[in-house]
Formats: C-alpha cells, sequence, structure tokens
C-alpha cells in the first residue's frame, strides 16, 4: 500500500507544477504533455516484460528495484536545469512504477488469503496520493519553490525501497524460458489484435485513459490558465476531483453489481463528458467547481473496466491477456497528454480540453457497439 503510494505520488507531483515549469522554462505546454505522454507510455510498456521480470528474479528485487528508479527520477527532477532534463526525469518515472506494479500485485496474491481486498487496498493507497500530493506541492512551492516539491517523491520512494528490503517476503517463481515468455506474450497480444470483443475493450479503455492521463496531467494547468485560478486555488481543486473519484469507484463497483457493468459505464462516461463541458463553458468558480466534481466521478469507471475486461478474456486468457490489454491501451491513453497539450499550445486551453469531450463521447459510441455485438451473440 506505502510502495503504490509513493509510486503514484511521484507521478501525480509533476502535474501541479507544470504552470510553474512552463514559466521557468519558457516552454509551452506542448512540450510538458509530449514528456507527460512519454511517462505514460513508459509505464504501460515497462509493465509487459514486468510480470516476466518477477518470475525470473523475485518479486521483492523488482519492487525495490522500481521504487529507487522511482526515487532517482524524482531527484532529477528537482535539480533539472532545462526542459530537456525535466522532460527526461518526466519520462523516467513511467519506468519504476511500470515494474513495480505487476511484482506488487504477485506479492500479493501469493501472500494474501483475501485477494480482492488486498489489491484494493494496495490500489487505494496510490489513489489517496491523489488528495495529499496537490496539497503538498502547494504548501512547498510557496516556501521553497517548485523544485523543492519532487523531493518528496524522493524521500517516500527511497524509504520505501528501504522498508521493502527488509519487511517484504521473497515470492520465487519459476525462472520462465525466453522461448515461453515470447510466445505467451505473442500469443497475449495476438489475441489484443484478432479477438473482436477484446478488441472493442481495449478501444473503450483506450478513450477512458486518454480523459484520465489528461485530466491528471492538466487539470490544475487548464484551470490556471482557462479560469484564471490561482496555482494553489487549482492544485486544491485537484484534490477534490481525486478525493471524489476515490469515494466514487467503489460505489461504482456496488453499482455494476446490481446493474451491470454496462448501464455504470454508460453512466460514468456522460458524466465525465458532462463534466468536461462544464468546465469549457463555465463562467463563475461555482460552475467550475461542480464541472471539477463531475470530473472526478466520472473518472470511477476503474474497476468496473477491470472486471469487464476479465469477463471478455475468459478464465483461461486472464493471466497473459491482461497484461498485454493494460498495455495496449495504457499506449492509447498516453496519447493524451501530448494531444491536449499540443492543441493547447496552437489554439487554447478550450479547444484543447475539448479533446476530452469528443474522446469520452467516442467511448460511448463504442460501448454502444460493443452492448449489440454482445446482444447479437448473446441472441445467436
Amino acid at each position: 500500500m506505502g510502495g503504490f503510494f509513493a509510486a503514484m505520488a511521484a507521478r501525480l507531483i509533476v502535474s501541479p507544477i507544470v504552470p510553474y515549469a512552463v514559466s521557468t522554462f519558457n516552454t509551452t505546454p506542448g512540450v510538458l504533455g509530449l514528456s507527460l505522454s512519454g511517462m505514460w507510455l513508459a509505464y504501460a510498456l515497462a509493465q509487459l516484460p514486468a510480470g516476466v521480470l518477477a518470475a525470473q528474479y523475485g518479486t521483492r528485487p523488482l519492487i525495490v528495484a522500481g521504487l529507487l528508479l522511482t526515487a532517482a527520477a524524482s531527484g532529477l527532477l528537482a535539480i533539472a536545469p532545462s526542459v530537456l532534463v525535466f522532460a527526461i526525469a518526466v519520462v523516467s518515472l513511467g519506468i519504476g512504477p511500470g515494474l513495480y506494479f505487476p511484482a506488487a500485485a504477485v506479492l500479493l496474491t501469493e501472500t494474501s488469503e483475501n485477494v480482492g481486498e488486498a489489491l484494493g487496498l494496495h490500489l487505494a493507497g496510490g489513489d489517496s496520493a491523489g488528495i495529499v500530493i496537490p496539497l503538498v506541492v502547494t504548501v512547498i512551492a510557496g516556501f521553497q519553490g517548485w523544485q523543492a516539491a519532487p523531493l518528496v517523491g524522493l524521500f517516500v520512494a527511497g524509504s520505501m525501497a528501504v522498508i521493502a528490503v527488509f519487511a517484504l517476503p521473497q515470492i520465487d517463481g519459476p525462472a520462465p524460458k525466453i522461448d515461453s515468455s515470447k510466445k505467451e506474450l505473442t500469443t497475449a497480444l495476438n489475441r489484443v489484435i484478432h479477438d473482436p470483443a477484446v478488441r472493442r475493450i481495449v478501444l473503450l479503455a483506450g478513450c477512458l485513459t486518454f480523459c484520465f492521463q489528461s485530466v491528471t496531467s492538466f487539470l490544475p494547468a487548464y484551470l490556471h490558465a482557462a479560469h484564471n485560478l490561482s496555482i494553489p486555488a487549482a492544485n486544491t481543486r485537484f484534490s477534490l476531483a481525486f478525493a471524489i473519484w476515490i469515494i466514487g469507484m467503489p460505489l461504482a463497483g456496488r453499482l455494476a453489481d446490481r446493474l451491470g457493468a454496462n448501464a455504470v459505464l454508460i453512466a460514468t462516461a456522460l458524466i465525465l463528458a458532462t463534466g468536461v463541458a462544464i468546465l469549457i463553458l463555465a463562467t463563475s468558480s461555482l460552475i467550475v467547481l461542480i464541472g471539477v466534481a463531475l470530473l472526478g466521478l466520472g473518472m470511477s469507471w476503474g474497476g468496473v473496466l477491470g472486471a469487464k475486461t476479465m469477463t471478455a478474456l475468459g478464465r483461461k486468457g486472464r493471466t497473459s491477456g491482461y497484461r498485454a490489454v493494460r498495455a495496449m491501451y495504457g499506449i492509447i491513453g498516453a496519447t493524451g497528454s501530448v494531444a491536449v497539450g499540443t492543441f493547447a499550445t496552437w489554439a487554447n486551453w478550450q479547444i484543447g480540453w475539448s479533446l476530452l469531450f469528443i474522446v469520452a463521447t467516442l467511448a460511448l459510441l463504442i460501448l454502444g457497439w460493443d452492448i449489440r455485438k454482445e446482444a447479437s451473440v448473446n441472441i445467436g
């Protein structure tokens, strides 16, 4: 739980400091959006070999390595003298957490009796960083300057790495043969490409992740530039969005158990699109606050989408297939930061933010298409 908090916190530090970095380095949202997309892409791609590495070398070494890489990237971010070094540090912040997460999931699965509860608490620990970190960054930036803020990531990730060395059990799996590992990965990726049901899930998840990663990358910068909020006020609203998101996830899960995953996914995508539209058209601070609240609630689809993905993969394809699906939709979602940042640079922030409304609407269309296909299969 603490490890994922550290991994998530180090990445979430970037978003609140984007407005400061744009000013300090005299750069554009498009340039920083490219580096943020690189971070999310690195996070997605690092998870592909992470499962095999955990089986080959054990979970504890991979967890420790992931946390140490996260700490090192945070340190580099704190001392970045130029936008190029800043971008390299941001991209590097995706690699460590990408290695950490699959190994931690394996460790929890092997050592916990209540696996679902353990994984849920682990995810909640990471998600809670979204409430705390923007506020911490605001305080530190006010007293010490924004470049001191990434030192929080260095300290937390470094501390968790030391604790992991001494506190975590070593779970060794049979070292997989290279050929069999490649075959497993190829089979999983082929299924993503050729199985229509899985392909629709990837497209749907890619659209929703596009929106999520754009929000986590640029919400404070957008509120600051488009609605003239001070950076501390924008960061506070960022924390609010995360708080509502964390509350909304278990609520969405319970509703999905009663009403079905598709109904909840439709509702959350609609709420997300509405929140984005309100933030584009808002003319007062109260309306902005409502838009932020709806945005947070509209991002609570994570667990429901995971359940839908597992259903589509079936029992035999879940082990390798879920990893491949996560990587593929992570790659699609990673384009969100660079797209929003680029359009904000070329036109304005409202135009850039409108991409989220378009992509959320596209997610609804894909979901409708998927529901129709599921119905035709059940009838057949």
